[in-house]
């Protein structure tokens, strides 16, 4: 079992490093001097694509979400005077010198080796300096909902009108004509401006349909790379006891939230497991659609979690919470919804180890 850790976590990062590569595409501008004519020297060309390759790199940092920008922080002035070794195929599509206004303009494209960077900064964390069999252990439960039924209200408006008719007569050829008057009370039922009351979801099981493989697959995949212990909740209630998974899973989809009873039951099983931090969520896969202009079918699939530190002593502490959302399409419902839940297990799961490496605390 231990040599099969160390399988997954070598197999793991050497997949990441093939497909973790994020493209970038810039136009910048370079405001050159020459003394002996209007051309930009040779000098001139190379200061243009060194500030060119600096403003890719800031832009690049710019894009990262909080907690990566203050895990680079801690390494900036290293990661900064290495960046040549970050920035892959840079290539200058175009160039543009403008002699009257003495300017270089670059159209660059170039790839950042993300792996690579990823694998700096995880390094420096607590859990990636460790062995395995010595990281952070963490645990999850995420419940895996499909939304079955989505209904609007509506009100409308109802138009009372009052129209009044007379009718004359003639009473003889000498006699003056008289008239009749008559009220009619009108009822108009209009969609005037439509006001919407709420939207009711209601939710089922989807282990029977299409399972936890893929999710369970995204946060071993990305905690194991980077020296975490991963237990699913299944093995800490068989081994630590607790609530039992099936009442949660059932409480979440019946009342979208679980009740502090059952949450401290987890907790306290997680802690008797000797598990560091603590994760539970909800994974809705909400109604397909059918993609615009294809036959394929589109799933949008939401991962809300809450991160619990553990601590050995005192109670437990929540440190992060956040929602993630993504689209994926498909041949059918299952092979879309499948897509998406892999893509977004991954995503959330490296946010979170983001999250902790950030503040420092696993």
């Amino acid at each position: 079992m231990k040599y099969l850790n160390y399988t997954v976590i070598i197999l793991s990062f050497f997949l990441s490093s093939l497909l973790s590569a994020k493209e970038i595409d810039l136009v910048t501008t370079f405001n050159y001097e020459s003394s002996w004519n209007s051309e930009p020297s040779d000098s001139d060309q190379k200061k243009a694509q060194l500030q060119a390759k600096e403003q890719l790199w800031k832009k690049y940092i710019s894009e990262m979400d909080q907690a990566q920008i203050d895990q680079y922080l801690l390494l900036q002035e290293e990661i900064d005077s290495e960046i040549d070794e970050y920035i892959l195929d840079f290539y200058i599509k175009e160039s543009k010198v403008d002699e009257d206004a003495k300017t270089i303009t670059l159209f660059i494209r170039a790839e950042i080796n993300e792996a690579l960077l990823f694998g700096k900064l995880k390094n420096q964390s607590a859990a990636g300096q460790t062995t395995s069999q010595e990281g952070s252990n963490i645990g999850y439960l995420i419940t895996l909902r499909k939304e079955i039924n989505r209904q609007q209200y509506q009100d409308r408006d109802i138009d009372i009108t009052e129209e009044t008719d007379s009718i004359s007569s003639s009473m003889n050829e000498t006699e003056n004509s008289s008239s009749e008057s008559s009220t009619k009370v009108k009822k108009t039922a209009t969609g005037g401006s439509e006001k919407i009351k709420s939207d009711v979801s209601a939710y089922e099981k989807t282990n029977q349909t299409i399972g936890t493989d893929e999710l369970d697959a995204g946060f071993l995949s990305v905690f194991s790379s980077f020296g975490f212990e991963v237990s699913k909740y299944a093995v800490i209630e068989g081994f630590c006891g607790g609530v039992p998974q099936e009442d949660v899973e059932n409480e979440f989809i019946q009342k979208n939230k679980i009740s502090n009873k059952n949450k401290i039951g987890m907790l306290k099983a997680a802690k008797d497991c000797e598990m560091n931090y603590f994760v539970t969520g909800a994974m809705t896969i909400q109604k397909a659609g059918r993609q615009k202009g294809t036959s394929n079918t589109e799933t949008n699939v939401s991962l809300s979690v809450e991160v619990t530190a553990i601590p050995k002593k005192g109670p437990p502490k929540s440190v992060a919470s956040f929602i993630e959302q993504v689209s994926e399409v498909g041949s059918t419902e299952r092979a879309s919804a499948i897509k998406a839940i892999k893509k977004v297990s991954e995503i959330t799961a490296k946010k979170i180890v983001d999250q902790l490496n950030s503040k420092g605390i696993n």
